[in-house]
């Protein structure tokens, strides 16, 4: 959605839009101006559901009449906007590479990560991990046994799924009990959501080359731009209309629990660690060769990972959840 109005949008559309005004609507300047405007309205909103709304980049589906009144010389209708989903657990193939790229985060993993929380992170965490085992012993003995009356009498799925929903819940209910012995001043500060809800989103750039018809797929290159110059350049799924290369991404977990603190949680690495300034992504190939290019010699395309399109709509905006107050 663009905030951004130019007054030569609003003549009638005769069939092309000025140079001009497509290469102001792609300014990095012009874009970066429309955020800012979002992130006003946004600010300006008096409720959450409101927020959520404004910035969901997911677009509804083309109705019955829109589908039926249309024809062949109007502009074809594109695929509403979707965002593509991350799995929380690797669907077939491990999209940790991808997510660096999308996230632009620092991912160290394998034993380093392990050496890394063990001995800074929870280096004076002591947990009381004797109290807890015996409330969780009595819980998943309680558990069993209802189940297993809930099969032999022959129970719904629903009231099964709903024994295992209250089960996890006391986990978290007689972790919380555990921890307030000694610690109720701490805990004052956090707050447990049950919903079951967790959700994660990005709009990353940097696609705009899936549009690009590289010679290498085309055997006739020449002949192909002459049959679809009368045609707009179709919108890669996720994309905005304007054909940015901007997808949009979303990760959810119905299984995790959230604690919610009123203070940040303390630094994985310090600032001033080497880790946190190298590259994403290796400078070299693995044989010492050439550069690696991104654009050239990686084709970031989602499906490559086993990612599709999400059709459910978010649950919150940044800073923003339905349940949050």
């Amino acid at each position: 959605m663009s905030t951004i109005v130019n007054k030569n949008i609003l003549k009638p559309f005769t069939g092309q839009l000025n140079e001009k005004v497509v290469k102001k609507l792609n300014d990095p300047k012009t874009r970066l101006l429309d955020y800012y405007k979002m992130q006003e309205i946004v600010n300006w909103l008096p409720t959450i559901k409101e927020k959520i709304d404004f910035v969901n980049p997911y677009e509804r589906e083309w109705s019955v009449a829109e589908k039926t009144w249309h024809r062949r010389w109007m502009r074809p209708l594109s695929r509403p906007r979707k965002s593509w989903t991350f799995p929380p657990i690797p669907n077939y193939f491990d999209p940790l590479n991808f997510y660096k790229y999308v996230t632009k985060c620092r991912i160290v993993e394998g034993s380093e990560a392990l050496n890394e929380l063990e001995n800074n992170y929870y280096k004076s965490l002591v947990l009381p991990t004797n109290g807890f085992e015996k409330k969780v012993t009595e819980s998943l003995s309680i558990f069993l046994e209802n189940n297993r009356i809930s099969k032999e009498e022959g129970h719904s799925e629903e009231e099964i799924a709903d024994n295992c929903a209250k089960f996890l819940r006391s986990l978290v209910d007689d972790a919380h009990l555990i921890l307030a012995k000694g610690n109720l001043g701490k805990l004052l500060d956090h707050r447990i959501s049950y919903n079951p809800r967790c959700e994660s989103f990005w709009i990353r750039s940097g696609f705009t080359h899936l549009y690009d018809q590289l010679p290498v797929w085309e055997t006739d290159k020449e002949a192909w731009i002459e049959e679809a110059k009368p045609h707009p350049r179709p919108r890669f799924t996720g994309d905005d209309e304007r054909c940015l290369g901007e997808l949009s991404f979303t990760m959810r977990d119905n299984f995790a629990a959230q604690v919610r603190s009123k203070f940040p949680l303390k630094n994985i690495f310090d600032f001033s660690d080497d880790r946190l300034n190298s590259p994403l992504f290796p400078e070299t190939t693995e044989n010492g060769g050439e550069n690696l290019n991104l654009e050239n010699d990686v084709i970031f395309n989602p499906r490559v990972f086993n990612l599709h399109p999400e059709m459910d709509i978010l649950w919150q905006c940044p800073g923003y959840e339905y349940d949050s107050g």
